[in-house]
């Protein structure tokens, strides 16, 4: 009755089933794997899982090989049609008589739907923020154009009085404003847009050495001390780096703003870039003493295109690092007090499967 019971379980159970030995060969499959992936006893499973010639840098096999208990965790693969596939995976050991792991029994179940139901969700929620913040764009798109007319007024009238100073001034401020427009331009469509990611291992104490190395100039000539404040051994993460260079760069960049429209000259001007190890991952700290946030705005900072910048600033900066955190599987955070500076935060899980930017 017992084997009846097994047999059946096994041969029409929905989830994937694969036994893999301690080589990562899967010795037996059955059909609901074979169907989605492949039936090919003999073969490494991050070929049949993942289609990948390397064996997973976290794998779940060897993890449950070396410890005897069963792990669970979130994948993303590739199925015999070349379709990606999202899946939950479940290692469990399977004994031999004398009670050592002999096989581990990989039990995982489809979640494509529902991972793609979330990024449509997300998808829906960034698209209606940008639509509630169209008076907001607005508003900036016009005062832009007003500094686009105020720099061509002084262009039109340094030619006409024969006054070079005036007329590069004017042009100085023709450039800067296209510049915002460019900037504004391509923020909007990297926030309401799904894009591809490309992970991988970043080491964040590079991460961080290369935005000091980038914004070293600005905060000199700013008056501005630039640092990073690192562990001996910085934690080594998947993520995009892209995403996340950019991410981290729209933080400094706010910092520095920050300290250089500070009302108070008193200041000696800092920003410190911290990576801090966590169990669970990683935290990267953005800290500055420059103007901080009034308790009213900080309410409003996260939530739409809201920006304490006035006209220097689009607010889609934040909601950019916001979603990039969150395609990692981490979050953004800050604490702020006016007149004394902000630290923002960026949580990250030291493995964020299916990244999505």
């Amino acid at each position: 009755m017992k084997e009846r019971l097994s047999t059946a379980l096994f041969d029409n159970s929905p989830c994937h089933i694969a036994v893999i030995d301690r080589n990562r060969q899967v010795v037996l499959t059955n059909p609901a794997f074979e169907r989605t992936f492949a039936n090919a006893t003999h073969t490494t499973c991050h070929q049949l899982y993942k289609d990948c010639d390397i064996p997973c840098d976290d794998c779940l096999v060897e993890h449950t090989f070396a410890d005897g208990i069963a792990h669970l965790s979130k994948e993303q693969g590739v199925t015999r049609c070349n379709k990606a596939i999202f899946y939950e995976a479940q290692a469990i050991p399977l004994l031999d008589e004398g009670g050592a792991v002999e096989h581990v029994v990989l039990i995982s179940t489809d979640t494509t739907r529902t991972v793609e139901l979330e990024q449509g969700l997300n998808q829906a929620e960034r698209l209606a923020n940008v639509g509630l913040s169209t008076a907001g764009l607005a508003h900036t798109i016009k005062n832009i154009l007003a500094g686009l007319e105020g720099g061509i007024y002084m262009v039109d009238t340094g030619i006409a009085k024969e006054e070079p100073q005036r007329l590069q001034s004017g042009w100085k401020m023709v450039q800067d404003y296209i510049h915002q427009v460019e900037s504004l331009v391509k923020n909007l469509l990297s926030y309401a847009r799904q894009s591809e990611s490309h992970p991988e291992s970043v080491d964040l104490g590079e991460l961080a050495d290369e935005i000091v190395a980038l914004y070293a100039s600005k905060a000199s000539m700013a008056g501005i001390a630039l640092s990073t404040h690192t562990a001996a051994e910085t934690p080594h993460l998947l993520l995009d780096r892209a995403a996340m260079h950019a991410a981290l760069a729209n933080l400094v960049t706010n910092a520095v703003d920050a300290c250089t429209w500070d009302p108070n000259l008193d200041k000696d001007h800092s920003i410190v870039i911290s990576i801090k190890p966590q169990d669970s991952g990683a935290r990267i700290e953005v800290a500055d003493n420059g103007t901080g946030i009034s308790a009213e705005n900080q309410q409003r900072l996260l939530v739409t295109t809201f920006t304490t910048k006035g006209m220097r600033g689009t607010g889609l900066g934040l909601l950019l690092t916001k979603k990039t955190a969150a395609a990692h599987g981490g979050a953004l955070s800050f604490e702020s007090r006016a007149g004394e500076g902000t630290t923002f935060r960026i949580d990250i899980p030291s493995t964020p499967h299916g990244v999505q930017t």
